[in-house]
């Protein structure tokens, strides 16, 4: 945030903002997570869901408490636990692609989804690197 925001704009970090803490898992390679073997994502040895949705609301909640009617507030975080919380807002939200960006407001103490802007939708490789081949030795 420093170096976007070039020391120029007030911000504060939330923990309860973070990614879904996956424990034993984090830090694991993609193809060893339990739902890349077939296994559900609900899974004893990672957070819950709900209780990602849970400390993400009460996160936002705590901001749009801070703030005055009319502010433009800005959250930024990972995929997982973004895509979970607008779920809990919009049941029909399917998921995040890079870059996504959900806009929603505040209305009477209630979140309410707006619409999603998928800015990388339209990014398309180049045809020379659709038929190069990286090798790693």
């Amino acid at each position: 945030m420093e170096i976007i925001t070039n020391h120029q704009i007030n911000y504060m970090r939330m923990k309860a903002l973070k990614e879904k803490n996956y424990y034993d898992y984090e830090g694991q390679d993609e193809y060893m997570l339990p739902w890349r073997q077939g296994y559900g994502r609900m899974n004893h040895a990672m957070e819950s869901d709900q209780h990602v949705e849970q400390r993400m609301e009460q996160a936002i909640t705590k901001i749009i408490d801070q703030t005055k009617n009319d502010d433009t507030i800005l959250v930024i975080g990972h995929g997982t636990a973004l895509r979970l919380f607008t779920r809990h807002i919009n049941p029909e939200f399917d998921s995040f692609n890079n870059c996504g960006i959900v806009k929603m407001q505040a209305d009477d103490d209630a979140l309410q989804f707006d619409k999603y802007i998928n800015p990388s939708g339209d990014v398309v490789a180049h045809p020379l690197v659709k038929s190069s081949m990286l090798y790693v030795r």
